[in-house]
């Protein structure tokens, strides 16, 4: 029993002294960060379309940092810095980890209103169209429908109903018209006032520019409305001429009599094209020598005359569509003199030539060639 007591004695203390050595050894070799790891995470108040950073202590600085948002809706994360989306209030918890020590930290992250932007990113005054069809052709052209805008602060909407339609961070056209919109913030006493005008597209006539016709003909005017996105009423269309050579009955034009006149296009009361207008004769004719004296013969299409000797005949023209009055045709020539009486031509030719029948309008005419010939 002396012997066990006194062993006893001895591995005891040694025991203890192993015990004490371990915790030494481990107050030695773990890290103080891991033992007692703090974290300390500032509550964000950020404004909203704008980042702040996040202001972070933590005892143990080889720490991982993580973030987790709990509404993603309103507020972001990233590199430390918090973005604020939308106008509200959320929490976030910030989790600090090192080897199997952790430490968290809940925090609140509040988006607040910028004010020193407007409520809307809108003009003070918007101009749209009416458009249903060919909308980005028309939008090409200058032409819009609808328009979006970017949201700042919250607001309402009011204005007269019916001429357009907010929603979705949009203004629509619905009807033609002209609305002002009040934007009224719903914190403060701020308003923003925007003044929309809903138009139509104005309509353009195209039509022919060119028109020939004989006498007595009738022709159809062609015209279309531009621009192919033009989705009103087609507008009355008139054809009016301050000549009488020329009546009309709706889009159908009758030639009354020969010349030239030019044709006024109006769309409504407004004058938006005209048509040149030109009105041929279509004519035969016949020459035919004088009996006596005549030095001439007509052949073939042609006429002979004796080579300095003055030819006379006669020259018979005859409407084949409409009417023809004696003073309303003519003979004239580049290459020789001749004299017109009434219907019989004097002409006197050394060399060939040529002599035309026109009208004295101009607009219709035919050539005849004259053949200088020693003996008929």
């Amino acid at each position: 029993m002396k012997k066990l007591g006194r062993n006893l004695f001895i591995i005891i203390p040694c025991f203890l002294v192993l015990i004490a050595a371990v915790v030494v050894m481990c107050v030695l070799f773990i890290p103080n960060g891991e033992k007692d790891m703090t974290l300390d995470v500032k509550d964000v108040v950020v404004v909203q379309g704008e980042s702040k950073q996040i202001e972070i202590q933590c005892s143990n600085p080889n720490a991982k940092i993580e973030f987790d948002i709990y509404d993603d809706l309103i507020a972001s994360v990233s590199e430390n810095k918090v973005f604020g989306i939308k106008i509200g209030t959320t929490k976030m918890r910030v989790t600090a980890s090192y080897n199997d020590a952790r430490a968290v930290s809940i925090v609140t992250i509040k988006v607040t209103e910028n004010f020193s932007k407007p409520l809307v990113d809108l003009p003070e005054s918007v101009e749209l169209f009416l458009l249903d069809k060919n909308i980005e052709q028309a939008n090409n052209d200058g032409y819009f429908n609808k328009i979006m805008f970017e949201t700042f602060r919250p607001h309402t909407v009011s204005g007269e109903e019916g001429i357009v339609k907010v929603e979705n961070g949009s203004i629509t056209a619905l009807k033609v018209g002209t609305t002002t919109l009040i934007f009224n913030s719903t914190t403060t006493t701020d308003a923003y006032s925007v003044k929309v005008t809903v138009g139509a597209v104005t309509p353009k006539i195209v039509c022919e520019e060119q028109v020939e016709m004989f006498a007595k003909e009738e022709h159809k005017i062609s015209y279309s409305f531009l621009p192919s996105y033009y989705t009103g009423d087609i507008p009355k269309v008139e054809f009016t001429c301050s000549s009488n050579l020329v009546s009309f009955s709706e889009d159908v034009m009758t030639a009354n009599h020969s010349g030239t006149c030019v044709v006024d296009v109006l769309v409504g009361d407004e004058k938006q094209a005209e048509i040149n207008v030109t009105i041929k004769i279509l004519f035969d004719y016949n020459i035919e020598p004088n009996r006596s004296g005549a030095n001439c013969k007509y052949e073939n299409g042609c006429l002979m005359v004796l080579r300095g000797e003055k030819a006379r005949f006669t020259i018979e023209v005859t409407a084949l569509k409409g009417s023809l009055n004696s003073d309303e045709w003519s003979v004239r020539s580049d290459d020789f003199v001749c004299t017109r009486e009434v219907a019989f031509i004097t002409l006197t030719a050394l060399n060939d030539g040529e002599i035309e029948i026109y009208s004295d309008t101009l607009v219709s005419s035919v050539t005849i060639k004259v053949i200088i010939v020693e003996s008929l």
